[in-house]
């Protein structure tokens, strides 16, 4: 989560999951890892903030996608793209 002061409050401008463990019946896959990593891409004078996410989720397979939030000045948060680069193998456990 990322927190910014606007207009005098503070404000969440970026709310994702860093990591997770779902369990429990009647989950055919069994449990589910998920983990994320974050990196923050500061402003230039080219292109607004961003921040670059890439989430590993395991099953039976181990999936990883990536996605990127890209500051969005008018409505002050940042805004999510779709999920892509898409990597899916058999998990190892």
């Amino acid at each position: 989560m990322i927190v910014k002061l606007i207009d005098g409050k503070l404000r969440i401008v970026l709310d994702a999951v860093e990591q997770a463990h779902i369990s429990g019946w009647p989950r055919e896959e069994g449990d589910i890892e998920q983990k994320s990593v974050f990196k923050l891409h500061p402003a230039s004078k080219d292109k607004g903030a961003s921040v670059e996410e890439s989430e590993t989720v395991t099953t039976k397979f181990t999936e990883v996608r990536e996605r990127e939030f890209q500051w969005d000045p008018n409505f002050k948060f940042f805004e999510p793209s779709q999920w892509y680069s898409a990597e899916r193998k058999k998990a190892s456990k």
